[in-house]
């Protein structure tokens, strides 16, 4: 049988609701002693499509406004971020998706701090949740050097 990953403990699921201001809510210090051996050390890129309905979209782009303003104050608010781009997709293509989010984080850590924050899941549930029909994510480190 293969070795999984340990369960995560209670306190780790229950970050974001125990979490109060902004500043506290993205801090990777109150994970990393949860951090299991396998966990990526190096830059970790993060990169999320969206495809929303109606498609396209008719909230674009006056309610993507306080989408791109909720996500520029997320990413502002959490440490460990490195680089943080996103935005509607420019239509030049067929089937494209939606909305895009690509974020280079410091490390894993600071990558779980951001996407367990409560501000990040108001962001999923109020803005982007009733709109999503389709996502698409990838998670993978950027070797140093």
């Amino acid at each position: 049988m293969p070795d999984l990953p340990p369960r995560q403990p209670r306190t780790l699921r229950r970050l974001g609701r125990n979490l109060r201001t902004r500043t506290e809510s993205c801090r990777s210090d109150t994970i990393a002693h949860h951090r299991p051996a396998h966990r990526i050390r190096n830059p970790a890129c993060h990169s999320l499509t969206s495809s929303l309905s109606p498609s396209p979209p008719t909230f674009l782009p006056a309610p993507s406004v306080t989408l791109a303003d909720r996500l520029d104050e997320l990413s502002a608010a959490c440490p460990g971020i490195e680089s943080y781009r996103h935005g509607p997709d420019q239509r030049d293509r067929p089937g494209n998706a939606d909305y895009a989010v690509t974020a280079v984080f410091e490390n894993e850590d600071a990558f779980t701090a951001y996407l367990t924050s409560p501000d990040h899941r108001r962001i999923v549930t109020e803005l982007i949740g009733p709109h999503l029909v389709a996502k698409s994510s990838v998670q993978f480190p950027i070797p140093l050097g």
